[in-house]
């Protein structure tokens, strides 16, 4: 086919004309926290347009650079949420809390600003939610003297996600073991529904590459999904294994009183 006059006047004054697709953008709730900063540097060296929702952006801007688009929000706060969620198409959430008590603590955090942070995301419309929380999420009991004093967070990190589950969204819950900062893509990793979780530890980074994957992936959606180093599987082999794990049923979401611990690697 002949180019056009108009194609060809174009390509003598202004050089040929192209079409570039916009990067997707990806929200990143936590998004300097310990495991979010390897959300954020992974999705932006896959191309996607990344905005780090933080409570200071210099900060964020001073100790990271331009990796994100730096949104200032908190995650407690619903109607900073709606501003940070427009033209939103993805939606990481890598938040979670270390305090017992006060204004940032597991209920705040872990529960009512995941809840939050799911009203913003689905009023946008974004196409998929992931949302990271833990093993052993929802289990105990609150009116058990252990659980408050050291376990409480898994209670409230299991309410948000049955929220998410209930939402509506596409959706992919990961749940990994011991978070650890050792490199990533060194061992295999063990993927399972929580129903089968393996007591064990896992690198951010290795967390991070889950839970990206499964923005896009529709393998992923609609499952929990536990993960663990293992030493005994190759580096990359979990990228095939998620076709094979169960979408999320009462069954598979509940965890067993004893997790097995048969395949616990070494850190």
């Amino acid at each position: 086919m002949r180019p056009s006059i108009f194609s060809l006047i174009c390509a003598l004054l202004i050089g040929p004309i192209t079409w570039a697709a916009e990067k997707p953008v990806v929200l990143v709730a936590g998004a300097t926290g310990e495991t979010g900063i390897y959300v954020v540097r992974a999705l932006s060296e896959k191309g996607f347009a990344v905005r780090g929702l933080v409570r200071d952006t210099q900060k964020a801007k001073s100790q990271n650079g331009e990796l994100a688009e730096w949104i200032a929000g908190d995650v407690r706060n619903p109607a900073q949420l709606l501003e940070a969620f427009k033209g939103v198409d993805y939606a990481v959430s890598a938040i979670g809390s270390r305090e017992k008590d006060g204004p940032n603590n597991f209920e705040n955090i872990d529960w009512l600003g995941n809840r939050n942070l799911m009203d913003a995301a689905k009023a946008a419309g974004v196409k998929h939610f992931v949302l990271m929380t833990s093993g052993s999420a929802g289990s105990g009991d609150l009116s058990d003297p252990e659980v408050q004093r050291f376990g409480a967070g898994r209670i409230w990190k299991g309410k948000a996600e049955a929220y998410l589950r209930d939402s509506g969204m596409p959706y992919t819950i990961v749940a990994p073991g011991g978070l650890r900062n050792y490199a990533g893509n060194e061992k295999g990793i063990l993927l399972r529904p929580r129903s089968q979780y393996s007591v064990g530890v896992i690198s951010r980074d290795d967390v991070a590459a889950v839970m990206i994957e499964c923005l896009t992936n529709p393998a992923c959606n609609s499952k929990t999904i536990t993960t663990i180093n293992s030493d005994t599987l190759k580096a990359e082999a979990w990228i095939l294994s998620l076709s094979g794990l169960p979408s999320d049923t009462l069954a598979t979401i509940r965890l067993n009183k004893t997790p097995d611990k048969t395949q616990r690697p070494t850190p």
